[in-house]
């Protein structure tokens, strides 16, 4: 009897934050991001819009994909970077803070459309494996405040021989408005 009590415990807790019903729901949001890295000593920084939607499967689980597209182009010299636009897939692992307020962790893989001219990278289409955290608050009911941020790590190749020529690691912050339905 106490092993079988025991096993209903653990499966109560391990199947409860997938079986609530009321746990479960989509959102969207909308913000701006701000992506940073540096190439050859040289700090590149961008300006995007993006957006996401998600869903979440339970109190402390839920995917979501994101899009952005840049703003500007930086540039130095005659070196010119841009961002097209980036997608993105996550997973994401969640702790509610408080019932307005929760922390999040996510892991997942981008695809990155660059602009660059008159540089010795190739950076048309870099993918990345991405990692991040972030912030949500509830203000308003259902909306919210979102901060995020993310890294994603690839590798760059050189553009006479496509050889891998550094490690690009890109920082991205965002703010984001949230609504969750």
């Amino acid at each position: 009897p106490m092993i079988k009590h025991a096993c209903t415990a653990v499966a109560a807790v391990v199947i409860h934050p997938f079986a609530s019903a009321q746990e479960t729901a989509p959102y969207v949001d909308a913000g701006i991001q701000y992506l940073t890295t540096d190439v050859f000593g040289s700090t590149v920084d961008l300006t995007a819009i993006n957006g996401r939607i998600g869903y979440d499967f339970s109190r402390n689980f839920g995917v979501e994909i994101e899009a952005a597209t840049g703003l500007e182009t930086w540039s130095e010299g005659f070196a010119e970077i841009g961002l097209d636009y980036g997608v993105a897939g996550y997973g994401r692992l969640k702790a509610p803070l408080s019932s307005s307020a929760e922390l999040y962790g996510k892991i997942g893989y981008s695809l990155q459309q660059f602009d660059s001219e008159n540089t010795l990278l190739l950076l048309d289409d870099e993918q990345a494996l991405v990692f991040g955290t972030g912030v949500t608050f509830l203000l308003l009911g259902n909306t919210g405040l979102r901060l995020d941020y993310s890294r994603y790590t690839s590798d760059v190749e050189e553009l006479s021989t496509g050889e891998d020529l550094l490690d690009l690691n890109v920082d991205s912050f965002s703010i984001s408005l949230y609504r969750r339905f």
